[in-house]
């Protein structure tokens, strides 16, 4: 496991550039990245700020593998943080449907655990992304 780094950020928007060009960076050096992603609030401006940069740099997300270790179970089965990240990160990145993976809420529980673990442990995951927030989140 890496070492963790404390990059201090005096704005919500400098966060977001200073992780955007991590991300990006980290892309650029491994196209077949594993991050781990999810959705929130306080990650809305990051994808946002991220999308952008790789458009206007021209950073290729099509091998990048993303991990959604969270979600919400529904009632009617939706898996809303899913379509949240599909709309404002991997659509926008270019991200193949089949590089991502997340809980189906409709699914059974205990399966999808060791689904999702299955996968993590074949392919481990290079970049996790966490949120810290007065929620405690």
């Amino acid at each position: 496991m890496g070492a963790a780094h404390i990059i201090r950020c005096d704005t919500e928007q400098n966060v977001y550039h200073k992780v955007s060009t991590i991300l990006l960076g980290r892309v650029m050096e491994k196209p077949d990245l594993v991050v781990s992603v999810f959705a929130g609030t306080p990650a809305f401006g990051l994808y946002k700020v991220l999308a952008e940069r790789a458009s206007a740099e021209k950073v290729d997300f099509s091998r990048v593998r993303f991990v959604v270790l969270d979600e919400l179970v529904t009632s009617d089965g939706t898996a809303p943080f899913h379509e949240s990240l599909k709309s404002m990160l991997f659509g926008p990145l270019g991200v193949p449907d089949a590089n991502t993976v997340w809980f189906d809420p409709a699914a059974n529980h205990s399966a999808e655990v060791a689904r999702i673990a299955s996968h993590v442990g074949l392919l481990g995951i290079d970049v996790c992304l966490l949120s810290v927030d007065s929620r405690g989140h």
